[in-house]
């Protein structure tokens, strides 16, 4: 096991890092998934067996005195530097819940931590377990919300690392960080925030030391409103979004999209999926290495399968330069959501 000094950032001051969001098309190098996953699951095994050398891992544990009992994993992955970090983490979706990276202008790496919800949203949910609590009536609310900001504290004191909060309600699904300072936000926002536009954009453009917004449409019939159930940044102002084959409705918005992209100057690929149920770009990359979901069922002996769908996604990303490695997403229920919403990825290495 490694010591939590293996995994904090040294804090030097790099003059030719300029003030930025860090953008995930970057090399990342630590990954960060919660602890606790269906037992009937092998995807966190899966990940592990393949990730490239230089990435380190980081299992939220929400024990206080977190100690590994995952043997399996560390077998896995031989060689891997793999450690626990005691945090209450009381959902799965920690690409939505943990802070953003951004170099400030001393040239050092820092996190941002949003609002998971509303005010409102927490008081709501507090009284819908209270209510079960009392009555035992109706089924059990599942954990909506981190507790606020306990997470990402613990984890940029782990990293060594300054944090800054804001009160804007902002998940990771709904932002993705390009280079030179670009950001894209889910219109949901919008809705989800009382500030005016104009107000959102100088605090978020503060805050993440963005230097421009590129609003882009959320999907009507996808509550979450994020932007990752249908487009993922490639790097080099390239964008690769998600078309279905059985709604119109889908297509219209992400066409919209990529009309909004391509009047900018980026460039447009397209991965056709046959639903809205398989998110293909919901994958998870480090480097050239991109892990990406599947959504056939394995075989009786564990053996990872893909039907031709699944082939024809994965031959997609192959013809953009990355080595794919599947991932069964048949293993994660619908309320458990993608890949890319179950782990988060960060860039210590400068």
């Amino acid at each position: 096991m490694s010591s939590p000094s293996a995994f904090a950032h040294e804090g030097r001051c790099r003059d030719d890092l300029v003030p930025r969001p860090v953008a995930e098309s970057e090399p990342a190098d630590i990954l960060v998934m919660r602890k606790k996953w269906p037992s009937h699951s092998n995807i966190q095994r899966d990940i592990l067996k393949s990730l490239p050398a230089n990435v380190r891992v980081l299992l939220l544990d929400d024990r206080a005195n977190a100690v590994s009992k995952i043997p399996t994993l560390a077998r896995a992955a031989p060689g891997q530097k793999v450690l626990d970090v005691a945090a209450h983490s009381p959902n799965h979706w920690v690409h939505d819940y943990l802070p953003e990276m951004v170099i400030n202008p001393e040239g050092r790496p820092e996190l941002v931590h949003f609002a998971y919800a509303s005010p409102e949203d927490y008081e709501q949910d507090s009284k819908d377990r209270f209510r079960y609590l009392l009555t035992g009536q109706g089924e059990k609310p599942p954990p909506q919300f981190p507790l606020n900001g306990l997470v990402a504290r613990s984890l940029a004191d782990f990293l060594s690392l300054p944090l800054r909060r804001s009160e804007i309600v902002l998940h990771g699904g709904h932002y993705i960080a390009g280079e030179g300072g670009t950001i894209f936000l889910s219109k949901a926002l919008l809705r989800k925030n009382e500030s005016s536009r104009r107000d959102l954009e100088d605090q978020l453009k503060t805050l993440l030391f963005a230097k421009e917004i590129v609003w882009l449409p959320d999907i009507f019939s996808e509550p979450t409103g994020h932007l990752d159930v249908y487009a993922m940044y490639l790097g080099q102002k390239r964008f690769l979004l998600q078309r279905t084959s059985d709604d119109s409705f889908w297509n219209r918005e992400v066409d919209k999209a990529a009309e909004t992209l391509s009047a900018l100057g980026y460039r447009v690929d397209w991965i056709i999926s046959p639903s809205e149920k398989r998110f293909y770009v919901n994958s998870r990359r480090f480097g050239q290495t991109l892990f990406m979901p599947v959504y056939a069922n394995r075989s009786f002996f564990g053996k990872i399968r893909m039907d031709e769908h699944d082939v024809q996604a994965k031959a997609k990303f192959e013809s953009l330069g990355f080595a794919v490695v599947p991932v069964p997403a048949t293993e994660l229920d619908d309320k458990m959501g993608g890949l890319h919403c179950l782990t988060k990825s960060y860039r210590c290495n400068f």
